[in-house]
């Protein structure tokens, strides 16, 4: 092969290397991009910005690029079972006083996500960016926290809020690793109505995640 051959084949390959590469940075691709980073929080933020792609898209694009200079590490074994043993008690707290619970539950969940390196602040961005699926479950635990503020809090609501920040905080916790068998089952303690006569009483049956009304994320 002479050399002015092998000179025209490298100049075509740097061509379409060119090409690509500026295919690549076209707004339309990184629109595909972000999509598919994103998911459904894509359309959320789109939302947010009322219907503004490309507001949304600068706001997306600007969570990537802060969340790459941050050192996320996954729990070691010890700090795992600590904080198990933690969201157990929560739990137990559940019975007696549900709006505690989901605060709690809330706080520890802020909790793991400092350690692992999120920033303590505001994680939103970086959780959207490193850990996407983890976001339906921290939002309603963060607006869990905030109902259990009102005195009148409906238990069913704080229920649902602690079921879905604990679908989070298992995902976030074990990261990968499977859960221990005795609380595999996910479920949650729940308090019978109040009565007329007197404050709510708890059954001894707790109740599966599955029969929980409105744990998907629409």
């Amino acid at each position: 092969m002479s050399t002015a051959v092998i000179i025209m084949i490298v100049v075509a390959v740097v061509i379409v290397a060119a090409v690509v590469a500026v295919a690549l940075r076209s707004p339309q691709a990184n629109s595909r991009r972000l999509k598919k980073q994103f998911g459904p929080e894509y359309d959320r933020v789109v939302g947010q910005h009322g219907g503004d792609a490309k507001e949304a898209e600068r706001e997306l694009s600007d969570r990537v690029a802060g969340a790459q200079g941050l050192d996320i590490q996954p729990l070691d074994a010890t700090r795992r079972e600590y904080y198990q043993a933690q969201w157990a008690q929560q739990q137990v707290l559940f019975v007696d006083d549900p709006a505690q619970a989901v605060i709690a539950a809330d706080k520890l969940l802020t909790s793991v996500l400092r350690e692992r390196g999120y920033p303590g602040e505001d994680p939103y961005d970086a959780l959207s960016v490193h850990h996407l699926e983890a976001l339906p479950g921290y939002r309603a635990s963060r607006g869990g926290a905030q109902l259990a503020q009102a005195a009148d809090a409906p238990t069913e609501d704080l229920r649902e809020a602690f079921v879905r920040a604990r679908e989070t905080f298992d995902s976030l916790v074990l990261d990968g690793q499977e859960r221990p068998k005795d609380t595999a089952t996910g479920t949650v303690p729940v308090p019978a109505p109040a009565t007329a006569t007197g404050p709510a009483t708890v059954p001894d049956e707790r109740q599966p995640v599955s029969q929980l009304k409105g744990t998907s994320d629409e």
